[in-house]
Formats: C-alpha cells, structure tokens, sequence
C-alpha cells in the first residue's frame, strides 16, 4: 500500500520536472531567436552608421543649409518660429546662437491645483496622518436620555 503511494508521487514529480524541463528549453529557444535579431539589427546600425561617415564636401563660400545647422531636435520650421517670436518682440537686430530645450518641469499652477484638490479632502491632505486634537468621546447623557430637555446645560457631540 506504501509503496503504490509512493511509486504516485514519484510519478508526478516526474511529470513536473519533464514538464519544467520542456518549459525550459522552449523559453531558451525563443530567447536566442530574440538574440540573433538583436545581433543581426546592431549590425545593420553599424554598416549604416559607417556608411553615413563618408565625408561631406561643399566649397568654402557656400552656406550651410539650415536644417543641417539646426539642432538635433529641433525642427527647422520651429527655428524660423522662434527667429519671429524676437523680431517681433526685441527692437533692433538679433541673431539666435543657441536654441536648446528646457528640462521637463512641471508648472506651477499644477503644483497649486494639485494643493487645492489634495486639500479639499480635509484630514487626509497630510498624506493620512491624524491631526492633532482631543479624541472624540460620547457623553453618558446620549445614552441614558437621547434626546436632552431644553433646560439640559450639556450640548451633544456630533
């Protein structure tokens, strides 16, 4: 009888590890597909980047075009929206140097709607923590009489 119990389990944890094993080798598999494509589309980026390093030749006077003085980035249209944007604004004659982006930050009416509506939820616009004040206790008088007398001296908690 012990024997037929053991020689169960033994069975299914046979049949666990092959089904463990089989996992296995199939994650592998398709883990080196993944890695023959990486491989492949690096090589791919480099012949092309090599290609690209074939120096460009334009004669000494000639201007350089305005897309390729333009920053990374930045589209040229942009440029010329900025370039207006100061004409109109600063008198006199100006010339961009340097356009760059600023970091990502998060304007301040942001900050200040976010205050605002975290603060509406009363008790829990200091992220949960209890305010300071005296616990709240029932008076003895609302159980033994509900409803207080107008001559009763002892106001009701809320």
């Amino acid at each position: 009888m012990i024997w037929e119990e053991l020689e169960l389990v033994g069975l299914g944890f046979g049949v666990v590890v092959m089904v463990l094993i089989a996992l296995w080798g199939t994650t592998a598999a398709v883990g080196q597909v993944f890695i023959r494509n990486a491989r492949a589309e690096a090589a791919a980026k480099e012949r092309a980047a090599q290609a690209a390093q074939v120096p460009q030749t334009r004669p000494a006077g000639a201007p350089a075009d305005s897309a390729a003085a333009a920053p990374e980035g930045i589209p040229p249209h942009h440029l010329a929206a900025i370039g207006a944007a100061v004409a109109a604004v600063m008198p006199g004659r100006y010339r961009l140097v340097r356009v760059t982006i600023p970091p990502h930050t998060m304007p301040a009416w942001v900050n200040e709607g976010r205050f605002e509506h975290m603060s509406s939820h009363g008790g829990r616009a200091n992220a949960g923590w209890a305010q300071a004040g005296p616990p709240h206790v029932d008076h003895p008088i609302h159980e033994s009489n509900p409803l207080p007398s107008a001559d009763s001296q002892q106001k009701r908690t809320p």
